[in-house]
């Protein structure tokens, strides 16, 4: 309840940057966590075989990183997370979704609100389960991204309300990497 009441109050972590890394993990969860900031950004990074996780972030921009083979989602976008944006990256080989947002209940309930969050530009290819993955959500723009040979879904949504979901494609034939 802390942890919400301190999203809420916006007294988190201010104007940190991760760039330029090479994390090469052996673990199944996240590689990267970038959790409680407001105004950060994640870019340029090589993940391989993890995840990056956004938990309870303002005002942060994910791009233009490669992550692949990771053993469960590419990206993970914990909610609450508002006015974030996610785009450019380069997503390949992961079990779960390659972009996935969900609900972080274990630090309480929260009032769902306009998340604001756009996912936009992303190449994702060869997810085992689903392409992106919108749960719970409000006010998302999902937007010009690529998705080839997700195994089981290429676009999801669960009670999501007032998303614009746009100019996405999936399967094509010919995609340049």
């Amino acid at each position: 309840r802390d942890t919400i009441k301190k999203y809420n109050e916006e007294k988190l972590n201010n104007n940190n940057y991760l760039t330029n890394n090479i994390i090469h993990s052996n673990w199944d969860g996240d590689s990267v966590a970038f959790g409680l900031q407001i105004n950060g950004c994640v870019s340029n990074n090589i993940i391989k075989r993890g995840r990056l996780t956004l938990y309870m972030v303002k005002y942060c921009n994910v791009h233009s990183n490669i992550i692949y083979d990771s053993k469960s989602n590419g990206i993970g976008c914990s909610l609450p997370t508002e006015n974030t944006i996610i785009q450019n990256n380069f997503i390949k080989r992961s079990i779960a979704a390659r972009i996935k947002v969900m609900n972080q209940l274990e630090h309480g309930n929260f009032i769902r609100r306009k998340y604001n969050i756009t996912i936009k530009n992303n190449k994702i290819y060869d997810s085992q389960y689903m392409g992106i993955e919108l749960n719970d959500s409000d006010h998302l723009y999902v937007t010009n991204n690529t998705i080839k040979n997700a195994k089981l879904v290429d676009l999801y949504l669960l009670r999501c309300n007032n998303c614009i979901i746009n100019n996405n494609y999936s399967n094509l034939e010919e995609i340049d990497s």
